[in-house]
C-alpha cells in the first residue's frame, strides 16, 4: 500500500500535490497516489524551472495555473474555452451573489442606524426644546 503523501518527508523541500488532497476512501487514496504520487507543487513556472534538478526521477512540478514542468519539458495548460468559460462565469456569479449579500447586510445596518438616529432626533425635538442627544453631536455639558 502506498505511503500517504502527508507522511512522506522530503529533504529537498518538495511539496507533494497529494498533501493538498483529502479523502477518507482508501481505494480513492490508492488511485490518487498512483496518479499524483510524482507531482509536486511550485508557486510559479519560473520557480519550477529553477528547481527542476530537485525533482526525483519521473517527478513533475505543477503550478496553480495548471502548467506542468518536468526535467526536460514544460507543458502549458490552455483551458477548453467553452467549458472553462462556463466554469469561470459560474464562479463569478457565485462571487457576485456573495458580494450582493454582503452589501445588502451593510445597507441594512446603515438603514437601522439611520432609523435610530431619526428616532433619537424626533425624541429630542419633542422634548420641548431640549438639546439634541450626545449621540447626534450635541455637547451635553452646554445648556
Amino acid at each position: 500500500m502506498p505511503v500517504p503523501a502527508a507522511a512522506r518527508s522530503d529533504a529537498a523541500g518538495l511539496k507533494p500535490l497529494l498533501s493538498l488532497v483529502q479523502t477518507s476512501d482508501p481505494a480513492l487514496r490508492t488511485l490518487l497516489n498512483q496518479w499524483l504520487g510524482h507531482v509536486y507543487v511550485a508557486d510559479s513556472v519560473s520557480e519550477a524551472i529553477a528547481r527542476r534538478d530537485q525533482l526525483p526521477a519521473g517527478g513533475v512540478w505543477a503550478v496553480r495555473e495548471g502548467h506542468l514542468i518536468d526535467a526536460s519539458s514544460v507543458r502549458f495548460y490552455a483551458p477548453d474555452s467553452e467549458q472553462a468559460g462556463m466554469l469561470a462565469r459560474q464562479q463569478e456569479i457565485e462571487n457576485l451573489q456573495r458580494e450582493i449579500k454582503a452589501q445588502q447586510m451593510i445597507a441594512d445596518e446603515a438603514r437601522t442606524a439611520a432609523t435610530r438616529a431619526e428616532v433619537a432626533w424626533q425624541q429630542a425635538s419633542e422634548g420641548g426644546g431640549a438639546s439634541a442627544p450626545a449621540c447626534l453631536g450635541a455637547d451635553p455639558s452646554r445648556p
